[in-house]
């Protein structure tokens, strides 16, 4: 637990552990809230992109986040929300259970109805409010027709689409297609967070920047393109707002 002192008022960020019931698999979140904010009710929920994190995940130091935007969320919020962040299955934390090589993003829809179910049964929130960034923004659109989630009142994507087949384009090159096609598999790039092992499968490792690659089974990419983003947006009913820059060069 770390009490953090860069705010008017102090937040505690302390590591968390999100069971997926379905999967039999943990997944190491951290919770940022407001000691001094009685009977908080609303939580905002950062669906990170791939590949990336949310938390460092050495849990046996003072509690950080991994990257920029969940950082600047923390340092944005009113204090009467609670944040929370996970790392998704497969990565750094949450890679117990599930290695990174045979990742799915099926298996992260399960993982996000979990932490919703967390957020509502394990945090008592009744005000559950999703923000999802690039691959995450995929996520958050998925679960917006899962109506077993009563707590669920907002969700905001940033930078995300609307086609997994058009985001197989994106997320992967043609070069990385062709090598999942070929090989089964592909290489992907992936920022290792500072201070933790390397994983045995890592390529290419550069130190001064903390770069390398990763093996990933062509599965994922035949999982990614099988999702309906249109369909589930289509029938859900919660309040979805789009945030997507005119000039986004990377996510036309």
């Amino acid at each position: 637990m770390y009490l953090d002192r860069k705010y008017k008022m102090p937040r505690i960020l302390k590591h968390v552990h999100v069971p997926v019931q379905s999967r039999r698999r943990h997944l190491l979140g951290l919770l940022s809230s407001d000691p001094n904010t009685p009977s908080r009710s609303s939580i905002v929920v950062y669906f990170h992109g791939f590949p990336d994190l949310s938390v460092h995940p050495d849990t046996s130091v003072t509690p950080a986040f991994a990257s920029r935007f969940p950082r600047k969320l923390n340092e944005l919020l009113p204090l009467s929300f609670d944040l929370l962040c996970v790392n998704f299955s497969g990565l750094p934390g949450s890679d117990h259970d599930v290695p990174y090589r045979s990742k799915l993003l099926s298996h992260e829809v399960d993982d996000a109805d979990a932490i919703i179910a967390f957020c509502e049964h394990e945090l008592g929130m009744r005000h559950v409010h999703i923000v999802g960034l690039s691959t995450g923004a995929i996520l958050a659109s998925l679960v917006r027709n899962h109506v077993m989630h009563t707590s669920l009142r907002s969700i905001s994507v940033v930078a995300g689409i609307a086609d997994t087949t058009e985001g197989v384009h994106l997320d992967f090159s043609i070069d990385q297609q062709a090598q999942a096609q070929t090989d089964g598999f592909c290489l992907t790039p992936f920022y290792w967070p500072p201070n933790w092992p390397l994983p045995p499968d890592a390529v290419d490792v550069d130190s001064s920047t903390g770069k390398l690659w990763r093996p990933l089974d062509h599965g994922y990419l035949a999982d990614m393109v099988a999702l309906d983003i249109g369909v589930s947006v289509g029938l859900g009913k919660v309040p979805f707002l789009v945030i997507h820059g005119d000039h986004d060069k990377s996510i036309p």
